[in-house]
């Protein structure tokens, strides 16, 4: 019974912490404003099947989907429409419910494996898991169906943990690397009373390709860039190994993330004493040995190979490196009382956004502002979006009359015959403050554009373009004047410089 009331008071401590990030003025990171674009037209607009370059497996879409119905949209009398504040505050729903479910699973995983509950304190107060937890990232809820697919496989039950993996692999193609993990834990078990070992793998294979043969036909139903293909063009390393030069910066940026697995130095004190006495003990069970094994082969997969180095594929890994130190410390109420108080001002860092892994911490704070003068602008305006695709396709709205156009150069972009036709709206340039923008209005103003400053805050510049038909640089210049002095009139924004 005491178990049991530490178990839900560990859950609601982890979502206390995770509500604190859920229910802040936090604009999205720009994968999460992709995932919850789509996500968006899916409930605002019926388009089920995701349309358009769409690389990740669609569960956690679906579930953000289904949180905007049921708690955002609204019915204007022509169309459904869903604010962006309140799309945030339902895309983050399923990461954060997945976030809290994580510890009770983390609870059954850590009783099976004998580990007491120091792994349950580790996860409910880690940082990184907090941070993920309220995201529309879809890591946190591949991470639950992972380690749900750990649990079963654990039990012997192949079948189980087939269905738990595929539906991992459903909210994200990551999970894929933890197959070597499954089929590991299947195989370490020794209970005579259960199917024999190929038994169990078989059971695996077959339930796992059942839970993923829907997920395939929906593929082949979509008119769109095959999912896997995009996935596999957008994340193909250039090379297979990263070159020897490369190992030693690489190891130091990987080190530097994990050290928020468990709150900055704790987290290292107790990773050393973890190394320490795995290096005296050795494993505790063939169980403990798998899972060993697995996390040196993906430490060792994302070193030696050129994969993004990203925070969420540390956190991927984090609920099995709990476990580790759980097998190997003390399993002692006293040693979770002492690490788990420790942990608290880490844990309370991360939920108020004092760390530096995560979601957007702040590179977007104002982008509500700078969609909202883009959205007042002129019917049909056109947007130059070069540095800002994602985030301006979800904060723009799900009903934007905006036109949007994107270059990468500004070579390319003054080459294009089609930004020199006559337009009775003007184009506007957005681009962050940390761009320079001395080439690229240099570059327009010799192709015959004029510029002025439309908008400014503490974060993005817009600027306003003119080029009126024929090119006449005198009109140009009049007709730039005139868009400005208009929107010091009417828009004044605190700060801008005139145009």
């Amino acid at each position: 019974m005491t178990r049991h009331w530490t178990i839900i008071a560990l859950l609601l401590v982890a979502a206390f912490f995770r509500a604190q990030m859920l229910s802040g003025e936090v604009r999205f990171h720009p994968d999460e404003a992709f995932f919850a674009a789509f996500a968006r037209n899916a409930a605002v607009r019926g388009e089920w099947l995701l349309p358009g370059d769409l690389d990740k497996t669609p569960l956690t879409i679906y579930a953000q989907a289904v949180a905007m119905l049921l708690t955002g949209i609204t019915w204007d009398g022509a169309v459904w429409r869903l604010d962006v504040q309140q799309g945030e505050f339902a895309a983050r729903l399923p990461g954060f419910y997945s976030g809290v479910l994580l510890v009770a699973v983390m609870a059954a995983v850590s009783r099976r494996l004998r580990a007491g509950m120091l792994p349950v304190v580790l996860v409910a107060l880690s940082p990184v898991a907090i941070v993920f937890a309220p995201t529309a990232f879809t890591d946190t809820p591949m991470v639950l169906c992972v380690m749900l697919a750990v649990l079963f496989a654990l039990r012997g039950h192949g079948a189980w943990a087939g269905v738990w993996l595929a539906v991992a692999y459903a909210c994200k193609q990551q999970a894929v690397l933890f197959v070597p993990l499954v089929v590991l834990l299947l195989l370490s078990r020794r209970d005579a009373s259960w199917p024999r070992p190929y038994r169990r793998l078989a059971a695996f294979a077959v339930a796992a390709g059942a839970m993923l043969l829907p997920l395939f036909i929906w593929e082949l139903l979509r008119p769109y860039p095959a999912i896997t293909a995009l996935a596999t063009a957008n994340n193909a390393p250039e090379q297979w190994l990263v070159p020897v030069d490369g190992l030693w910066p690489r190891a130091l940026a990987w080190l530097n993330l994990t050290r928020w697995w468990f709150g900055g130095a704790v987290g290292v004190i107790l990773v050393v004493f973890a190394g320490v006495g795995w290096a005296r003990h050795g494993p505790s069970s063939t169980h403990a040995g798998a899972i060993t094994i697995f996390l040196i082969g993906y430490a060792l997969l994302h070193w030696l190979v050129p994969l993004n180095i990203y925070d969420r594929y540390v956190f991927a890994v984090l609920p099995l490196v709990a476990l580790v130190i759980g097998l190997v410390l003390p399993r002692h109420w006293i040693v979770c009382v002492l690490v788990g108080a420790l942990m608290v001002p880490g844990a309370w860092q991360a939920a108020t956004g004092q760390i530096p892994v995560g979601g957007d911490r702040g590179d977007h704070a104002t982008i509500i502002q700078l969609a909202d003068y883009l959205n007042s602008r002129e019917f049909g305006a056109i947007v130059y979006d070069r540095w800002l695709g994602w985030e301006l396709n979800y904060y723009l709205g799900g009903w934007s009359d905006r036109r949007r156009a994107y270059y990468p150069t500004v070579t390319e972009m003054t080459a294009d015959p089609e930004i020199y036709v006559a337009d009775v709206a003007p184009r506007y340039l957005p681009a962050p403050h940390a761009v320079q923008m001395d080439e690229w209005l240099a570059a327009l103003h010799a192709a015959g554009f004029e510029s002025c400053v439309g908008y400014r805050d503490d974060l993005f510049t817009v600027y306003v373009l003119t080029h009126p038909p024929g090119g006449d640089e005198t009109s140009a210049s009049a007709l730039a004047e005139q868009h400005c002095r208009s929107y010091r009139r009417y828009s004044p924004v605190p700060g801008a410089p005139p145009g």
